[in-house]
């Protein structure tokens, strides 16, 4: 007798559950490290997050920890790089349908402190690997200021920020970057409410693009 029949499935009527591929569970379980690091170190900073902490958390071996990663200092490397990219996407997919500069700014603020906000370790990621992580902190720190000056000089091409050149538009980038991460930690985090900051960061944007 078949198995279907044994299970009282006699026509073998019953969806049958697909096998994960090996692909499948290895990528499932570095994400599961990945997320529960950064959990970890939003809660107690990178010397908080152990290897036995984080398989623990994660519910994975630690010899499947060595297959994804050569290191705490490994995985470290590439937490910022997967958790920012979260905030990233989140905040493309806000933006994307602004009509201008100023729309899609003021989307923008709002959106990163509601992000923020939702309980992502990203702002403590963010400032930890400066000093953990260095290198990589460069690297995210550049690809996010080559996005965002791609996005300054799209506005440009249509009317806004025509007073800055295209090496200017990388330190307009830069300055609103770190005038969002500084408004966030000032303002934002403390449970404040932030429409006037969000307002404050508007009206700074369309001084700068008339």
């Amino acid at each position: 007798m078949n198995s279907d029949a044994q299970s009282g499935d006699p026509e073998g009527l019953r969806p049958r559950r697909k096998r994960r591929s090996r692909e499948q569970r290895a990528r499932e379980n570095r994400n599961a490290l990945i997320k529960a690091a950064a959990e970890i170190v939003g809660e107690s900073g990178f010397e908080g997050a152990t290897i036995t902490e984080i398989t623990r958390r994660a519910g994975i071996s630690l010899g499947a920890f060595y297959q994804h990663f050569d290191s705490r200092e490994h995985l470290f490397d590439q937490l910022l790089p997967d958790v920012g990219a979260l905030l990233i996407s989140a905040l493309s997919q806000e933006t994307h349908e602004a009509k201008d500069a100023i729309e899609g700014e003021e989307r923008a603020i709002k959106a990163y402190f509601r992000y923020l906000n939702s309980g992502s370790p990203i702002m403590r990621l963010f400032k930890e690997s400066e000093v953990y992580a260095a290198k990589t902190y460069d690297a995210y720190m550049n690809d996010v200021l080559r996005r965002y000056t791609r996005t300054l000089r799209r506005r440009k091409a249509e009317g806004a920020f025509t007073s800055f050149d295209d090496r200017e538009l990388e330190a307009v980038a830069l300055m609103l970057t770190v005038a969002r991460v500084e408004f966030f930690q000032r303002y934002a985090s403390r449970g404040q409410d932030t429409a006037w900051i969000e307002a404050a960061f508007v009206k700074i944007v369309r001084l700068l693009s008339p």
